[in-house]
């Protein structure tokens, strides 16, 4: 049912029927992010920033406007390999999945920041004590299902990269992910994948 059409409720006698619209399914989606700049978004809690639903597409951190932007899947891969190239890494190694972000450094180094509640108090302040200090990595690129506080923290590069669970037994390439409804559904296999093939590619 279109968001044009409208159930209405029973009435009871004498009363005029009033309409009841579907509740439409949240995205965050370019829309959200044109609507909220990033300095607006560090206000909301995770309770809010989890109502605006799925991450529907890759999203850029652009400073000139304080606004993610959309871009495209090769040009995320395009960044990550160059990092991982740097150190000789494979995003398999870096075991990539949902909700993990990554932060890389000027010498390429990694660090591997855990969801909220496996990081300890001392990691909080010590990654507080880097933000206030202004020293921003090189590239920070969060997995997303879902938005949520964490995603917030900026390197000098940051990416919302849209991520699932591995889809069991599915392979192809990065555009038979794409679901009906216009989000991506890409499992973290399918990422490590094609950074990997593009990390050879500089070899």
């Amino acid at each position: 049912m279109g968001f044009a059409q409208a159930e209405f409720q029973t009435a009871r006698h004498g009363e005029i029927p009033t309409p009841r619209l579907p509740t439409p399914v949240a995205k965050a989606g370019p829309l959200f992010f044109s609507l909220n700049s990033y300095t607006k978004m560090r206000g909301f809690s995770n309770a809010t920033l989890a109502q605006a639903g799925m991450l529907l597409l890759p999203m850029k951190f652009n400073d000139a406007s304080d606004r993610f932007d959309a871009i495209e899947w090769g040009h995320c891969f395009h960044l990550i390999a160059q990092k991982l190239h740097a150190r000789e890494s494979s995003p398999f190694e870096l075991g990539m999945s949902p909700g993990i972000s990554f932060v890389f450094d000027a010498c390429g180094d990694v660090e591997i920041i855990d969801e909220p509640p496996v990081a300890t108090a001392s990691d909080k302040l010590k990654r507080q004590a880097r933000h206030n200090a202004g020293s921003k990595p090189e590239l920070v690129v969060h997995l997303v299902s879902s938005l949520r506080r964490e995603h917030l923290v900026l390197g000098k590069d940051t990416l919302l990269l849209p991520c699932l669970e591995p889809a069991q037994g599915r392979g192809g390439s990065v555009a038979d992910f794409l679901r009906a409804d216009g989000c991506w559904a890409l499992p973290s296999t399918v990422l490590c994948r094609e950074i990997a093939s593009r990390i050879q590619a500089f070899c």
